[in-house]
């Protein structure tokens, strides 16, 4: 949702939503397409994941379609390409169904920016249109992010920054309690939730249903995980620290709101004398946030949790409270915070508080895009704030939404549930196993079910492949060449005569077979040896990029893989169980940038 913050005559846009939780997590081989497990019990395969909610599960500021606001979206719904690769690749539902099946093209993600609880069931219409019975039937896991816009979280945080009465508040800072407006609010979204909704009285007008049940009527085979809110802002500051910067702002607009009329020198020549007292006044400002923003998020949290409770045990409540740390102000940040431009003499370096996001953009003329606040003090300099997405997740905070839920617990269609073992880590990074080939026979293959095969006639194929260094089975054969490594058929014993199968994206189903002209078949002894710690063949990242292994010429000790687009990536990082890259221009001299993009998965 969009927090107008108005300052005087200037009016900037905060995007204010509740996001990710962190997660340990651990990687696991994948034998195949659809046959494999994660150490939480949650099936990697053929699973089909259809996404609803705000802003935050349609992924905002990181695609054109998680932009485009519920007045402007039939021109994506009904009847428009509502799948992950068309629309929002890089929000959690689509990375969740990256993560734990191959079936990212037949997964949907209907959420939209600003959506309350009731405007779920208008996506759900779109969806039931979208979708007929049958394909409804086979989806298995269903998301849900809603209820910031419900209690109108961006109306009480304009009232903060504004030093207005808060309406979501009642009590002081010390002692804060739920408004009346809030506390019904809070009433109206359970209400939405679990129960139908319509007039006390008899009437003919039709009552709306409840949205839990509905999702659950819908997708009769899927587990519903509702995922909760959390706090986007750092803790209160410790004794002998300084405040995150980001609170110079609201302490500069509680500086200006007092000079209405002053003229430019005059403002430089009172923010003079000011500025003695901002280090403590941006204090103050960064403990009021963190108390006022967590108090929301677990009144929002505690009633979302206990609707779960009681929508009859198809929906599970993924709790996202783990976020501590990875705050906007963090060294390592999961959601976006400001950018400033310009600047103001005494302040220090206050340009650059956050990443741009690549959205939002307006959609045509008629949508302004997002405001900027500006700071005027004449001599002294003035600076610009841009909102970007604040507090939305970054990208890789998005793939931490998708692991709290693997953390939690899928249900399977039979209701059963595989939360994960007090031994078992949870995982966010997949390491899948490419395997084209399946048995036909005792000593015969063929290409697996799905597949479209063309014919590359004879290739020379003289060993082990280096853009797959780790597989025995990846073998070099011109045509098709380096890029493209060809996988043995190892179902009927491995005859190094036999047809292999090549493939330069293991997520798509486009496969080129060749036979070795040779008359003795692949060598056998130049083939690469099992090596599960060589670098992966392929990996699809968090930010949406898809990078193949440059394992020949071009390759580099800085930029390892191909991402496209002129972008590179090191080899992943994999001390921690979710794997991370760092993305930089593939050119002479390279550097990789210092931000880190978690791996959702990685083919070998």
């Amino acid at each position: 949702m969009r927090l107008p913050l108005i300052l005087g005559s200037k009016v900037a846009t905060i995007v204010v939503a509740g996001v990710v939780v962190a997660a340990g997590v651990g990687t696991v081989a994948a034998l195949g397409p659809s046959s494999t497990t994660t150490g939480t019990g949650v099936s990697v395969g053929a699973h089909i994941v259809v996404g609803f909610g705000d802003s935050v599960a349609a992924g905002y500021g990181l695609s054109r379609a998680a932009e485009w606001p519920v007045s402007r979206i039939s021109r994506r719904f009904p009847g428009g390409d509502a799948t992950c690769p068309a629309t929002t690749p890089r929000a959690y539902p689509c990375l969740l169904a990256a993560s734990i099946g191959d079936l990212v093209a037949a997964s949907r993600n209907y959420s939209v920016q600003n959506a309350s609880s009731s405007d779920v069931l208008t996506q759900l219409d779109w969806a039931t249109r979208d979708m007929p019975a049958q394909a409804r039937e086979r989806v298995d896991v269903v998301t849900l992010t809603v209820g910031a816009d419900d209690i109108n979280f961006a109306d009480c945080l304009t009232a903060e920054i504004q030093f207005e009465r808060d309406p979501c508040l009642a009590g002081d800072i010390n002692n804060l309690k739920a408004s009346d407006a809030t506390r019904t609010q809070l009433s109206n979204l359970s209400t939405t939730l679990t129960q139908p909704a319509g007039p006390a009285q008899p009437t003919t007008e039709p009552q709306s249903p409840a949205v839990l049940s509905s999702l659950a009527q819908a997708y009769p085979n899927a587990h519903i995980l509702v995922t909760g809110y959390y706090d986007p802002f750092p803790d209160p500051v410790q004794a002998g620290r300084s405040a995150c910067r980001l609170f110079v702002f609201p302490a500069l607009a509680a500086f200006m709101s007092n000079l209405d009329g002053v003229g430019l020198l005059g403002k430089a020549s009172a923010f003079n004398n000011y500025a003695g007292s901002l280090p403590n006044t941006e204090s103050l400002f960064q403990t009021r946030f963190h108390r006022v923003s967590s108090f929301l998020a677990s009144q929002l949290n505690d009633t979302l949790s206990a609707a779960v409770g009681n929508s009859g045990g198809r929906a599970t409540f993924v709790s996202l409270d783990s976020f501590e740390g990875h705050d906007m102000c963090a060294a390592d940040p999961w959601v976006y915070s400001l950018t400033s431009h310009g600047g103001i003499k005494g302040l220090g370096d206050i340009r650059a508080l956050g990443a741009d996001c690549p959205f939002p953009l307006p959609y045509d003329d008629s949508e302004p895009s997002e405001t900027k606040l500006s700071f005027d003090l004449g001599p002294l300099g003035s600076v610009v704030i841009l909102s970007n997405c604040v507090p939305h997740p970054t990208p890789l905070g998005q793939a931490q939404i998708a692991a709290a839920i693997i953390q939690t617990q899928v249900a399977d269609p039979s209701g059963s549930t595989n939360p994960p073992g007090p031994t078992r880590p949870p995982q966010v990074t997949v390491l899948k196993t490419f395997e084209p080939w399946v048995a036909t026979g005792p000593s015969s293959g063929a290409p697996a079910p799905g597949l479209s095969v063309a014919d590359g006639g004879a290739a020379a194929c003289d060993g082990g492949s280096s853009d797959d260094p780790g597989s025995p089975l990846a073998v070099r054969c011109s045509p098709p060449g380096n890029g493209t490594p060809c996988f043995i058929d190892d179902t009927g014993g491995g005859d190094p005569g036999a047809p292999v199968l090549c493939s330069s994206d293991p997520t798509s189903n486009q496969l080129i077979m060749v036979r070795p002209d040779n008359s003795n078949g692949i060598p056998t002894d130049q083939l690469n040896h099992e090596n599960v710690t060589a670098p992966a063949w392929f990996l699809v990242l968090a930010d949406g990029r898809q990078c193949r292994f440059l394992g020949y010429g071009t390759n580099t000790s800085v930029l390892s893989y191909d991402c496209g687009g002129d972008i590179g990536a090191t080899l992943p990082d994999r001390s921690q169980p979710t794997w991370t890259v760092q993305e930089g221009a593939l050119k002479n001299g390279a550097k990789p940038s210092s931000v880190r993009v978690a791996v959702i998965t990685a083919y070998r």
